[in-house]
């Protein structure tokens, strides 16, 4: 933030004012002033004729010093507190920190025009300017939730403690603790309104936490004020009410993959023409965070699927490699599924396998997609709409031995728990 002042032409009895940022909390500043000013006797004023329109003095931002004050001098104010320069150090020119709340204010103010008396006032004149640079720090605010022990706590059991942490960083600023207050926390259980989470924080600690007990999988919000804005952070909690299933990556331990599982199923109309084999997966990216993707084929068939283009990467992200690349079989329970020729590779038990899961061609696409992910760590997943997930990898990578595991596609409770059974 930078503001200008221009001093040219003006009096020794006149003030300029002018209006700068506000804040609504409080807010570390730092500030320098540069530029200077020139003092000159006016012409009704001066004691020597010879001195008419010749430099008395040379100012910075400190003014003119007298009478144990400073004038003509460059202040700024913040909700009626002076963050000005007189009284030594630092010089105007040097980083100046400051603690300010409130509307802001930048003057320059007025000579006590005195020491040309008797003669006629104004006794001086000024010309020059002044640049004010005002730097508001930046301060970064970040929620995590954890159980005891401190693992995370993105997916939970039922009946356990969460802790949320609202961490700010920096800690300080210059000499000052970085300005941090807690307004509120906000549990918002999914399907239903927000209610306060726990009280604030009234010594502003950083940082602050609470502890809760969520009932289902919903959202935190923790809302504050920091480095004079206000600023809210989330963070998401499942609550799984499910048995675990043993599943090394942890995805189906979430209730919301089971819920997209779900969707993606009843996408591929298993009961009604015509019906879609739908892929998506999860990719890795290069800072090592993952993102979910979904119908990102191109060639979707009843029987088949290739996965297309990817969902657009977030800024800057650079694709690693699929971690999990899946795609749904709409084939019932027991169903002769005979829309599928033999003639492209699949094995007759594809039609009427009790578990209508990997076919002999996932099998070979599997092997594939090893050498082009360039990694042996990725996997293939299989979602029936008969109600089952199978999954292949580098130590399961056939359809013989892919590992099983079994849900009820029309749990009326909407869970769909995974249960291992091969």
């Amino acid at each position: 933030m930078t503001h200008q002042l221009n001093v040219d032409g003006r009096a020794s009895t006149d003030s300029i004012s002018i209006d700068m940022e506000s804040f609504v909390g409080l807010t570390v500043l730092s500030v320098t002033v540069t530029g200077s000013e020139q003092e000159k006797w006016t012409t009704s004023a001066t004691p020597h004729p010879d001195s008419v329109g010749k430099t008395r003095a040379t100012y910075n931002a400190r003014g003119h010093p007298g009478f144990g004050n400073c004038y003509a001098a460059v202040d700024l104010w913040w909700g009626g507190t002076s963050v000005g320069y007189c009284n030594p150090p630092p010089e105007p020119t040097q980083p100046k920190w400051t603690m300010v709340t409130g509307a802001g204010r930048l003057t320059w103010n007025r000579y006590q025009d005195k020491t040309c008396w008797p003669n006629p006032y104004p006794c001086y004149t000024y010309g020059g300017s002044f640049t004010v640079t005002i730097t508001r720090p930046a301060a970064t605010l970040t929620l995590t939730s954890t159980v005891s022990g401190g693992a995370s706590a993105s997916v939970v059991a039922p009946n356990t403690s969460v802790k949320f942490t609202g961490t700010v960083g920096p800690t300080t600023m210059g000499p000052f603790a970085t300005p941090f207050k807690v307004k509120k926390w906000s549990w918002k259980r999914d399907g239903a309104a927000p209610i306060q989470a726990c009280l604030n924080n009234p010594q502003n600690q950083n940082p602050a936490h609470c502890d809760y007990t969520p009932a289902g999988s919903g959202t935190m919000t923790l809302e504050a004020e920091l480095q004079g804005q206000l600023i809210t952070q989330t963070t998401r909690v499942q609550v799984n009410p499910c048995p675990p299933s043993n599943d090394s990556t942890g995805l189906l331990d979430q209730p919301d993959i089971r819920k997209q599982i779900k969707a993606q199923i009843d996408s591929s109309r298993p009961t009604n023409a015509p019906r879609y084999e739908r892929p998506g997966g999860v990719i890795q990216l290069a800072d090592g965070s993952r993102q979910l993707f979904h119908d990102a084929g191109g060639n979707i068939t009843d029987c088949t699927s290739t996965v297309g283009n990817f969902q657009t990467l977030p800024s800057g992200a650079q694709l690693v490699f699929p971690w999990i690349v899946w795609h749904t079989h709409p084939s019932l329970y027991l169903e002769a599924f005979v829309t599928c020729p033999q003639a492209q590779g699949y094995p007759p038990g594809y039609f009427s396998n009790q578990y209508p899961g990997p076919s002999g061609i996932d099998s070979t696409s599997f092997a594939q997609l090893q050498q082009q992910a360039g990694t042996p760590d990725v996997q293939m997943w299989i979602f029936s709409a008969a109600g089952f997930v199978f999954q292949l990898d580098k130590n399961h990578p056939t359809p013989a031995t892919a590992r099983m595991w079994q849900f009820n596609p029309n749990d009326p409770a909407g869970n769909y728990c995974m249960t291992l059974i091969g």
